[in-house]
């Protein structure tokens, strides 16, 4: 969803801007509407830690509520409580920058279990595209050779959007809600 062209919102259009809304920008999107709130002058890591907490509130509290209203509470929580804000949202950070790589080796696996003859599968090491979408949400597309069932080589491209539930293995294919599995 695009609701600006690089430009910066304006007060009332992120006054309008609901979490729904939000988590539909693209991650860069997300990223400019968190700077102009916080300030672009802020240090890196602080735009980090509130996009991480825009993104945790974002994905447990109610869709209506303004994006305003919640980078609020963001802004409130690291004003009153500075160590603990940064602490929790560093570590949240931290598991979500490490899912990537597991959400890509559980796409890749989908991929070669879905295919006729699965040992005959060579996927490349990284994806052709990579999204991270947020809130342990990631979309890939890329390549897969394999043999078909007469034993001829073919090339199908793919394309995954699968979300870690949170807890468990992240080795467990039940501890991931694929909502897009496609083999072209």
């Amino acid at each position: 969803m695009q609701i600006f062209d690089g430009a910066s919102l304006s007060p009332q259009q992120i006054s309008q801007l609901t979490l729904k809304t939000y988590t539909e920008l693209k991650v860069d999107e997300r990223e400019a509407v968190v700077a102009q709130s916080i300030g672009e002058t802020a240090p890196a890591t602080r735009r980090d830690q509130h996009l991480v907490c825009m993104s945790d509130f974002a994905a447990n509290k109610g869709q209506d509520l303004k994006f305003s209203l919640v980078m609020g509470w963001c802004l409130d929580e690291a004003e009153r409580f500075p160590e603990k804000f940064s602490e929790h949202y560093d570590e949240l950070a931290d598991r979500a920058r490490k899912l990537d790589i597991d959400a890509l080796v559980m796409c890749k696996t989908l991929v070669k279990n879905s295919l006729q003859l699965p040992g005959s599968a060579e996927i490349p090491l990284s994806a052709e595209t990579a999204q991270h979408r947020g809130h342990g949400r990631y979309t890939f597309a890329s390549s897969v050779a394999a043999n078909n069932q007469f034993g001829q080589p073919q090339r199908l491209n793919w394309n995954c959007d699968i979300q870690f539930s949170g807890s468990g293995d992240v080795y467990a294919v039940e501890n991931w809600q694929i909502h897009h599995l496609e083999i072209l």
